[in-house]
Order: C-alpha cells, then sequence, then structure tokens
C-alpha cells in the first residue's frame, strides 16, 4: 500500500531535503491527508532551519551572543534538520573560539 510506505518514509526522514523527495515521490501517489501531514511537517523543518540560519548570522556576525545562539539551538534541536543544528554549533564554536583570540 502507498500510504503505508509514505509513513514509513516519513517517520524515517528527518533533513529538509529528504521530506522534499518523499514529497516529490508520493505526490500523486498518496492519500491527500498523508500529503498534507507530510507537508506540514515539512514546513516545519524548512521554518526551524530557516529561523537557526538566521539566528547563526544575528548572533555571530550582527552582534556577539553566543549565548543566545545556544539556547536556540537547544530549542529547536528537534524540529530542525540535523545538517543545520550541526551548522549552527559549528558556528557557535567558532564565534567562541574567535572571542576567546579577541580577548
Amino acid at each position: 500500500n502507498i500510504d503505508i510506505a509514505l509513513r514509513m518514509e516519513m517517520e524515517s526522514a528527518v533533513e529538509a531535503t529528504d521530506l522534499r523527495a518523499i514529497l516529490t515521490k508520493y505526490d500523486v501517489l498518496a492519500s491527500d491527508q498523508l500529503l498534507a501531514k507530510l507537508t506540514a511537517r515539512l514546513n516545519q523543518v524548512e521554518a526551524a532551519d530557516d529561523l537557526l540560519r538566521e539566528e547563526v548570522i544575528r548572533c555571530t556576525i550582527i552582534r556577539d551572543a553566543p549565548k543566545e545562539l545556544a539556547n536556540v539551538i537547544e530549542l529547536h534541536r528537534i524540529s530542525a534538520s540535523p545538517s543545520i543544528v550541526s551548522e549552527a554549533e559549528t558556528a557557535l564554536v567558532e564565534k567562541l573560539r574567535q572571542m576567546n583570540r579577541d580577548a
């Protein structure tokens, strides 16, 4: 059954790119209800990804706010794509290193 296959793929997908690929794959095959759930989940992950990207810029480039960035990362760790969380953590570590060098 297509809906069962879609559910299984949805449960294992964590990256926005994976969710988008699943949506494309099942676009005309799965039930509207499941496609709506998948779309909602994709939108949620993309929103969290976008927020993390914006916070990295705000907290590391516009101003020095590594503690704020660490809090935002923890808040969105579950809802964002793991690759975006990793990028944010890397930016945080780099900012802390820079601040230590500048001190």
